[in-house]
Parts: structure tokens; sequence; C-alpha cells
């Protein structure tokens, strides 16, 4: 048994009349030959029977031959003119009967698989004549329901007669049209849908193709878009200030009435339409904020006006961008910081004149002094002195510092001392001063208390406690606890306080002036005897 080889009818023709195929060829012209030979002989027979020739022996070898020389010269022109046409347009005909059933089978694919309704609507009577599965969906009724209507009684009943003379005015005009409209399914749902439709001929007949879209879900999301639209709309509106929606390319998606009274419409470019620019204006910062994803602020001067200026992304792709008129608000600021400025210079000068009034105070108790051979009466003057010249050294620091609320403590303290052992002209004993200062900021209130404390405290040390004291030493820190109050720690090695004194109930004025200060910054004071004296304040620093 053979083999058997499974071919299509398009493939068996085509091999089947293959000009080129030699043996095809032969069999042809053999089989030619052969049927002329047949049809020869049988009509030698019939003439020598009519004939009443009776020696066919005779004469039909001849004959037989020269027929079978006539077929082969005329084999190769039958081969050309009659066979060939003949098999070409038997071809012609297969092929073109294979292209039309696979052209039928795709139109019959797109039709059922089609992601859009298609209907065939008879233009005579308008009845459905064929409808796809997704014109079934939209309608809510199957094919076979479908063929028993008219087009016009899928509409809604109050616009089935409008339906219908729509439907007579295409069969009139012969063509189609495009344009939306409803179908009402059975459950009473209206279908919104998009259609286009035209007229065809299909098999002799006039058919109206329509193709219907189900178009619900876009009106839905059309009308989802146009509320927010709309609510963005109010928001925008209700800003006081310079507001605008836009995109990527600084087209006004939407903007509020104060930003159109300015000119920023809708579909505008910003720049084009606010500030009369070819390009963006060099402040914005529209393109860092859609790229960072923050916003982004910044305090501009155009057009005579100060804007306080915010881009705020919303999407990849959208901004907002609003601008408030900050122009009273920054003149006011203005003329508060020039009178701040006027302030300073005239608390400055007060500074300098309290100073320089004190130093002729301390100049005259100087001259008063000098002139006294009392010696408890100079000490006196001295102390007077020392005093003030503590509380001038405070006004010149303020008056040489930028900032007129604080001073730089260490370099207060360390040239208030350097003044006291000049002025109890004990400069030969090499006091060692040890200073350990936080940065601290005392306002005035507290600086003047806390100098005239250290005036007496470090007054009291050099005249009393280093008589014989090889290396002294007066060490002063000021520290912050971190609960907003200071400690002001005073301290020497020298021989100390009495044993019998009361610190708290002192004899001398001195001490107790230090006891009147410290309660005037509302601290509290604690004394250490030993070798050497120690007073701690604590005090608030705020």
């Amino acid at each position: 048994m053979g083999t058997y080889n499974k071919q299509t009818s398009h493939d068996l023709v085509k091999s089947e009349s293959s000009p080129n195929s030699p043996f095809r060829l032969v069999m042809i012209i053999a089989g030619m030959i052969f049927s002329f030979e047949l049809v020869t002989m049988l009509v030698i027979n019939f003439i020598f029977q009519k004939n009443h020739i009776t020696n066919l022996a005779q004469y039909a070898p001849e004959m037989f031959l020269d027929s079978t020389l006539l077929l082969m010269l005329l084999s190769p022109w039958i081969y050309l003119f009659i066979y060939r046409p003949m098999n070409r347009q038997l071809k012609e005909s297969i092929q073109t009967g294979l292209a039309l059933k696979e052209s039928e089978e795709k139109y019959r694919a797109i039709f059922n698989e089609a992601r859009d309704g298609i209907v065939l609507i008879n233009t005579e009577t308008g009845e459905i004549a064929k409808c796809n599965p997704e014109f079934e969906r939209q309608t809510g009724r199957e094919e076979q329901e479908l063929k028993n209507m008219k087009i016009w009684e899928l509409r809604p009943p109050e616009k089935t007669e409008a339906a219908r003379s729509k439907f007579r005015e295409i069969k009139e005009k012969g063509s189609g049209g495009s344009g939306k409209l409803e179908f009402m399914r059975p459950d009473s749902t209206i279908v919104p849908i998009e259609f286009t439709s035209k007229v065809i001929s299909l098999h002799g007949n006039e058919y109206l193709q329509s193709i219907s879209r189900d178009i619900s879900e876009r009106i839905r999301a059309e009308e989802s878009l146009t509320q927010k639209s709309r609510h963005i709309q109010q928001i925008l509106d209700a800003l006081p200030c310079f507001a605008m929606l836009l995109n990527s390319n600084r087209v006004v998606v939407a903007s509020n009435k104060v930003a159109r009274e300015g000119g920023a419409y809708p579909g505008k470019r910003c720049f084009a339409t606010l500030a009369k620019s070819d390009s963006p204006c060099p402040w914005c910062r529209a393109d860092l904020a859609l790229k960072s994803g923050e916003f982004q602020h910044v305090q501009t001067w155009g057009h005579s006006i100060y804007w306080d200026t915010y881009w705020i992304p919303l999407e990849s792709d959208l901004y907002l961008h609003f601008a408030f008129d900050i122009t009273a608000n920054k003149k006011a600021e203005d003329r508060v910081l020039e009178s701040l400025r006027e302030k300073e210079v005239l608390l400055a000068e007060i500074h300098h004149r309290v100073k320089n009034n004190m130093a002729i105070i301390a100049a005259l108790m100087s001259l008063q002094f000098s002139k006294t051979n009392d010696e408890q009466t100079k000490a006196m003057f001295q102390a007077t002195y020392n005093r003030i010249r503590s509380m001038a050294l405070v006004h010149e620091k303020l008056y040489q510092h930028k900032d007129l609320s604080s001073i730089d403590f260490g370099g207060y303290a360390k040239e208030l001392i350097g003044d006291l052992v000049f002025s109890y002209g004990i400069v030969d004993k090499n006091v060692e001063l040890k200073l350990d200062i936080d940065d601290i900021a005392l306002g005035l209130d507290a600086l003047i208390p806390c100098g005239l404390i250290m005036n007496e405290l470090v007054s009291n040390s050099l005249e009393y406690a280093f008589e014989d004291t090889e290396a002294p030493e007066i060490a002063i820190s000021l520290k912050g606890n971190g609960k907003g109050k200071a400690v002001l720690s005073i301290s020497d090695n020298g021989k100390g306080f009495p044993g019998d004194m009361d610190t708290n109930n002192p004899g001398t004025l001195g001490l107790r002036l230090v006891n009147h200060l410290v309660a005037q910054l509302g601290g509290e004071a604690s004394f250490t005897r030993g070798s050497g004296t120690e007073m701690k304040i604590s005090f608030s620093a705020d």
C-alpha cells in the first residue's frame, strides 16, 4: 500500500497545472495519440464497411502510420492553444472560489467577534436581517427576536416616529449616516450608542449596514470629569489670591476670577498672557516642582507688586500655581525694619551716652577721692568707682556689639577683671584667670546684675584672699542646664571667708549688695568654703 499525502485543493491545482513538468507533458501527448489513433481506427473501419472494401489489412498499417505522424505533428499546437488555456481558466476558477470562501470566513469571524455592534437592515422594510453578538448585548435581545423587529422599534417610545422618519430619509438618499442615539432594552434600560452606517449590496439585495458602539462608560467618565472640573473651578474661585491650574507646557487648564481678570484664560500660556513674554519667567519653579514632586515657593517682584508665589505638583504633568499680593505686607515690613534700624541706632546712642555719663561720674569720683587722705574714704570711693565702671562696661560692650540685646560674656568678664586687677594695684601678683563660658545670650536685665556680682566678689578676692597665696587663681564659669536656667560660678583659691560669717546676713555692704542682686535676678545663691571660696548663682536665662 502506498502512503497518502493530504493536500489542500489549492495545492493540488497548483501541482497539476504547472507547465514545467516534463512527465506530465509526455503523458498528455501519449494520451492524445492513443485517443486519436483509436478514433482513426474506428473511422477507417466505418469507411471500409460503407464502401465495401474487404482488403482492410492491406491499407490499415499505412493509414495507421500516417495518422500517427499527423497526430505527433499536431500535438504541441493542441497543447498550447486548447489544453493550456482551458487548464489556466480552470485553475483561476478554483483559486477564485477558494479566495471567496476564505474572505467569507474572515468576514464571518470579524462579524461575530467584533467589539462593536454590527447589524444588517433591509432597506425596503427596515427589518433587521442579521446582527452580531455585540449588537444583541447592546439591545438586550437575541438575534431570533431581533429578526422580527424593525430597527426603529429599538428606540424609546417617544423617539420611535422620529427614528422611522430618519430611516425613510436614509432610504431616499441611498446613503448612510452617523451620529448618536439610544436603544431601550426590554427592561427599560437606556443604552447610549454612537453609530456609523452605509448602504451595501449583498447577494443581489441592498442592506443598510450599521456599526454601533456602546458609549455608556465614556459618558459616565465625561460626567465624572465634568463634575471634577466643576469642583476644581469652585475651589479655585473660592481662593482670594491669583490661582491657576496648568499643565507641563504652562498652558492654563483652569483659572479663578482673580487670574482671569489678569488675563490668565484657559487654553493660553501663562507667560504669554501675563508677562507678555515668549519664554517662561526667570523665577518660575514649575519644572522643578514637577520633577521633584515637592511644592516650590519664592517671593518675587513684578509689575510694581510683591508676589508670594507657590507651585504645587498634582500629577506628572499638572500643577497648581497661586500667588498672593503681599505688596502692603512688604511695605509694612519695610517700614518696621526701617523703624527697627532707627531704634537700634537710637539704642546704641543711648548705650554710648550712658557709658560716657558713667565714665564722667567715675572720673569725678576718682578726682574726689584722690584729694582725701582718709584711707577708709578712699576705699569707699574706690569700691563705688569699680561698681560704676562694671555697669559702664556693659553699656560699652552693648554699644560695640551688633546685637544690642546681648554681649560676649567671656570677653566682658575678662576685661572687667583686668580693670579690677589694675585698680587694686596687684598686677605683680600675676593672678591667673580661668574662664569657662557657654554661649548663652543674656539680656540687659541679667547682664548688669551679673556684672555687679562679679565686681563685688572678684574685688573681695583681690583685696583680701591672696595675701599669702603664691599662685592666685580666679575661676568664672557660666553654664546652662538645658532647662532655661543658667548657673554663674565665681571662685578663688585664697584663704576663704571667716568661719563665723553669716553669708545670708553679712555685715559688709558688698555681700549685702550681692544678695540683693541675686534676689533681683530671681535666683538662688550658695557658698562653698574650703581651700578658697566658691559662690554659685542659679537664675533664669530667658
